[in-house]
């Protein structure tokens, strides 16, 4: 499995945290932060599935 799936996963978890710390601190700096771990999580999760589903093409085809 790609490292890329479970890397994006926690890093969407660490931003949901440090966002709602930051709001709760009336850290502003902290929420976008957290924001942006969010999206860099996000794009990690699905360069992870399309490599995934890129791997399971690939071998589609050398079965056949």
């Amino acid at each position: 499995m790609s490292q890329e799936r479970p890397k994006g996963r926690f890093n969407e978890a660490r931003g949901e945290l440090e966002e709602d710390l930051g709001r709760a601190a009336g850290d502003h700096s902290a929420a976008w932060s957290g924001k942006v771990d969010q999206v860099k999580g996000s794009m990690q999760e699905k360069i992870g599935q399309a490599k995934l589903d890129t791997r399971r093409f690939a071998d589609g085809l050398r079965t056949r």
